[in-house]
């Protein structure tokens, strides 16, 4: 569970529009917002968490009894707006952290600190994660925003321009293609997060809280099962223990290949993803024929860490490379 604990560094969510955006964002900052939004005359204690793959600047603010996370988000107000309308939903289900303020206007929202601790052994966990994941599909409706293949075709846009990946966009787009065209037919709507990678999911005892709703809307919750899969590496036995935690019943034959369907769109996602979070004006090196996605046991492991740009390439080649091979099931 190594892989879990370096991913929960980044956690909880403040967000900032941007008419703010002029403004420091620093510990202070972070402290006056808590105590302004929440009242709070005591001293607090801050530090600025690792930021992760995202934008945001994260702190830990901490009173003498009690600990909040802060997240600032560079965002438009209307994204603000949704994006604290899915928190606020998370947190009243109870599978979100606790909301204690939010304001739009201003772009934040503070929530409660879940100290990481693990106290149970993985196939409790994965029932925990299905829980929590089954809890939302079947709770109150997101906002609509973009679906899921509407992202991965603006992140792809994004990636034609990389020097280094242009080729690789164009490979991907058409099996974006192809996925959409096979399962278009059998998409359904429910509330889904879109981005349950191990970052957004935090563990704590015997619960799990999942945190970052920025991609969250009416998608196919399929995708979010999907991810699970992939990025906690679960091997086929603890896949099955998830999957019938979460169907609460043997997974059918239907289901089986439009979750091997998702599941090659979760590898195209994230590797875009990862591809776009490298700096686009540099060149390189692609060594396609031995990229795997090992470096996940390495991640699970603590042995390393996707604050390292080494990792980030690895890992979306090693996706990438994965995608091709599954792109074999569409033919």
């Amino acid at each position: 569970m190594r892989l879990i604990a370096f991913f929960v560094s980044l956690y909880c969510c403040v967000t900032f529009c941007y008419a703010e955006q002029k403004k420091v964002v620093d510990s202070q900052y972070a402290i006056e917002t808590v105590q302004q939004a929440l009242l709070i005359e005591n001293e607090l204690d801050v530090r600025e968490l690792a930021e992760g793959l995202s934008d945001a600047k994260i702190f830990l603010v901490t009173s003498s009894d009690k600990s909040y996370v802060v997240r600032f988000i560079f965002q438009p107000a209307s994204i603000i707006a949704r994006e604290i309308a899915c928190l606020n939903i998370a947190s009243s289900e109870g599978y979100g952290p606790h909301v204690y303020a939010s304001d739009v206007e201003k772009g934040f929202v503070i929530m409660e600190y879940v100290p990481f601790s693990l106290r149970e052994g993985k196939d409790k966990i994965l029932q925990y994660v299905a829980e929590a994941v089954s809890k939302m599909h079947h709770g109150p409706h997101f906002p609509q925003a973009k679906t899921i293949f509407e992202d991965v075709g603006d992140d792809l846009h994004t990636l034609q321009k990389s020097r280094s990946f242009e080729e690789i966009a164009i490979s991907m787009e058409e099996m974006v293609k192809q996925l959409y065209h096979v399962l278009s037919p059998m998409f359904i709507r429910a509330p889904c997060h879109n981005d349950l990678n191990p970052l957004n999911l935090r563990f704590s005892g015997s619960r799990v809280k999942v945190i970052d709703y920025e991609s969250a809307s009416q998608d196919d919750p399929f995708f979010d099962i999907a991810t699970v899969v992939i990025l906690l590496h679960l091997n086929p036995n603890e896949e099955n223990s998830f999957l019938q935690a979460y169907f609460q019943r043997p997974i059918t034959a239907e289901e089986s290949k439009k979750l091997d369907l998702m599941k090659q769109l979760v590898y195209i996602v994230y590797a875009i993803r990862l591809f776009n979070s490298l700096p686009n004006d540099e060149h390189f090196k692609l060594d396609l024929e031995h990229s795997d996605l090992s470096i996940l046991q390495k991640i699970r492991e603590g042995k390393e860490h996707l604050l390292s740009q080494e990792a980030r390439l690895e890992l979306a080649l090693g996706l990438f490379v994965q995608a091709k091979k599954a792109a074999t099931f569409l033919d």
